[in-house]
């Protein structure tokens, strides 16, 4: 409050309510995610839904875990994605009717997206 009384006094003047209530919920929020007495905050234990900020589908999905009858879990998109339209409005790309088109990375990458995971790149959420 006192960063508005110093700054923004009009406002603090007309909206105190809505100041008082914007930083209660503010701090009610900010425990939920961060833990400071326990050293832990909202990226300590990352969401493993998806695959593109967090390892997640990939702990599995990776060609490298292998049954003893020699069956692997493959990365193969097109086991979890059915890819009816990809790219550009302009140059879009869609597959014939009840197939599949194989995932193209957006930006010209060569195969490497066939070699990583998602988040060897794309690592925004991912500290």
């Amino acid at each position: 409050m006192s960063f508005y009384k110093e700054n923004y006094p009009d406002i603090v003047d007309t909206n105190s309510a809505l100041i008082t209530q914007a930083i209660t919920g503010l701090q009610k929020e900010y425990k939920k995610n961060l833990f400071p007495e326990m050293a832990v905050r909202w990226d300590a234990y990352p969401n493993n839904i998806g695959h593109l900020e967090f390892k997640g589908c990939f702990r599995c999905h990776s060609d490298t875990h292998e049954s003893n009858e020699g069956k692997i879990i493959s990365k193969d998109c097109n086991l979890c994605h059915t890819i009816s339209a990809q790219g550009p409005i302009n140059n879009l790309e869609i597959a014939s009717y009840n197939e599949s088109l194989e995932f193209k990375h957006p930006e010209d990458i060569d195969e490497e997206w066939k070699e990583g995971f998602c988040i060897d790149c794309h690592t925004g959420l991912n500290p």
